[in-house]
């Protein structure tokens, strides 16, 4: 992610202490929603038979590979939120 926004010079990250920890908070929580709708579907249409072993070794690459994908989304989120939240200041936007 670039520090400035290259047309308007906004600083992506608004404040010096851990501005986007909101952000990996997100993050987690929507890989987790992911998972857990994904896992109860898998069950709902394999049942009566569900192979448990399949979604126990899926499952885990999914909790692994979830939130690395999500990130990138998951900061933009967060920027979004906080804009909509603390609108920018013109002071914040670099000339």
């Amino acid at each position: 992610m670039r520090p400035r926004c290259a047309s308007c010079g906004l600083r992506f990250e608004r404040s010096d202490d851990g501005y986007f920890s909101g952000a990996m908070l997100c993050n987690l929580l929507v890989a987790e929603l992911i998972f857990f709708v994904g896992f109860v579907a898998a069950m709902l249409l394999t049942w009566p038979a569900v192979p448990w072993d399949a979604l126990m070794y899926g499952g885990a690459v999914a909790m692994i590979a979830l939130p690395v994908l999500l990130y990138p989304f998951s900061k933009a989120l967060w920027l979004a939120v906080d804009i909509s939240v603390r609108p920018v200041l013109p002071s914040e936007c670099a000339p």
